[in-house]
């Protein structure tokens, strides 16, 4: 790609390097999970588009993870307008994460229920730094925080989803303890 000018080398570069880390971040957190392919491509194409406000590597990746999410957030603003049901779906999902008859609750479910009790930027926080690898000085810079508050948002959603998981395990039955 010798012949590329500097910035679409660079555009392509991030999409080589990170496209699959962005797909995921955005897999993750959108229902169907097919539509995260097609918020790459927005997102991708939005990078192209701003490409003279792209800034220099290393800080390419998180302004990159700042442009999927302000994506996430349109096409979820979108898809609410769209759909009046997504209040029904939420009361569905509440319901099957209860705890079954013999007390064994899905750990997974467990966990979306507990970050579904942080506040958005909290489980922001948690996700990208958990689930998509980001630092905490990259989580800043996505979410346009300071680097401090990110770390003490983190440290107490983690004392928060500790406590939370703690109680969604299932208590011992005593008589099984004999």
């Amino acid at each position: 790609m010798s012949g590329m000018p500097p910035v679409e080398e660079q555009i392509a570069a991030l999409y080589r390097e990170h496209g699959h880390r962005v797909l995921g971040y955005l897999a993750r957190r959108v229902q169907p999970v097919e539509d995260a392919a097609d918020l790459l491509s927005e997102t991708m194409l939005i990078t192209w588009r701003r490409r003279a406000d792209l800034p220099v590597s290393p800080h390419d990746v998180p302004w990159l993870f700042g442009v999927a999410r302000n994506v996430l957030a349109n096409h979820r603003r979108s898809t609410t307008r769209r759909h009046t049901a997504t209040a029904h779906l939420a009361s569905l999902l509440t319901e099957r994460t209860q705890p079954s008859a013999g007390g064994h609750v899905d750990a997974g479910l467990d966990a979306r229920r507990a970050l579904g009790q942080l506040s958005e930027v909290d489980r922001e926080i948690v996700t990208l730094i958990a689930w998509d690898g980001l630092t905490s000085a990259e989580v800043s810079m996505v979410l346009n925080l300071p680097s401090a508050t990110v770390r003490t948002r983190l440290a107490r959603s983690r004392r928060r989803l500790r406590q939370l998981m703690s109680d969604y395990a299932p208590e011992e039955d005593p008589a099984r303890m004999v």
